[in-house]
């Protein structure tokens, strides 16, 4: 199973204190290492979830391509997960539960994409890093905090999906 505390740690500490660019404006205050925690495993779970559903997209719906279905479905999800992070008010950070739901997702995007052609699978990694990029940038993320995040999802990915 996925160590999603791990993963959300990692991810929280390649925003370190730029996090606060992603501040929806009604928010004033924040605890940056709370609320990075849960941005993180948030990030974890938004990516799980788009390449879970854009895998079933593609094979439901065959002019689509799973590459480009998956980004499409990242983007869809992640800003409303990121919002997520910042609108929770838990000063301990995520429940052992949101735990439990992300890693049950997490290995249902590994069991969706076991099923993909291998050259495909090792696609994925760099297509939902990139596609994560581009949503963190366009909401204000500078580009190397941006590209920090990049870096340490694409290795996440690769380890949920050669995991089973």
């Amino acid at each position: 199973m996925t160590d999603t505390r791990s993963a959300a740690n990692d991810l929280a500490d390649a925003f370190g204190a730029d996090l606060t660019y992603l501040q929806p404006p009604d928010e004033q205050r924040f605890d940056p290492a709370t609320v990075a925690v849960m941005v993180g495993l948030w990030v974890l779970r938004a990516v799980a979830e788009g390449v879970r559903d854009g895998i079933k997209e593609a094979a439901a719906d065959r002019t689509k391509a799973v590459v480009p279905a998956v980004m499409d479905k990242v983007k869809g999800l992640l800003p409303r997960w990121i919002a997520r992070g910042f609108a929770r008010k838990d000063a301990d950070g995520p429940t052992d539960q949101d735990h439990a739901e992300t890693a049950t997702v997490l290995m249902a995007a590994r069991d969706a994409a076991a099923g993909l052609d291998p050259a495909l699978g090792h696609q994925l990694p760099d297509a939902v890093a990139t596609a994560v990029r581009e949503v963190l940038a366009a909401q204000g993320l500078p580009g190397r905090t941006a590209a920090r995040v990049e870096q340490v999802l694409r290795v996440q990915v690769e380890i949920v999906l050669s995991q089973g």
